[in-house]
């Protein structure tokens, strides 16, 4: 029985890989896949739509973070206000 290390741990993972790898190719290569639409057989949609998909998350995202952005000062201002103050907070300086 051969002992566990790390080094055989990580040989097995390369080994399972590749066999998926290998099982991915034939299946490709025997099996076609029916697209349900007809964009899908457009070359290198996949690659396209991921990447647009991607872009637009991090816009939205961007664009989310400035409209959710408070002052700097915000929480100064709220708790001179809880106290009956005018000006808001405390002023250094």
């Amino acid at each position: 029985m051969a002992k566990i290390t790390k080094k055989n741990i990580v040989h097995a993972f390369y080994v399972c890989l590749l066999a998926l790898a290998l099982a991915e190719i034939a299946v490709l290569l025997f099996l076609h896949p029916h697209s349900a639409a007809w964009w899908e057989e457009i070359p290198g949609f996949n690659a396209i739509y991921g990447f647009l998909s991607c872009a637009i998350l991090i816009l939205v995202a961007k664009a989310l973070g400035h409209w959710l952005k408070k002052e700097e000062d915000y929480y100064e201002e709220k708790v001179g206000e809880d106290r009956g103050e005018k000006g808001g907070g405390v002023k250094i300086g």
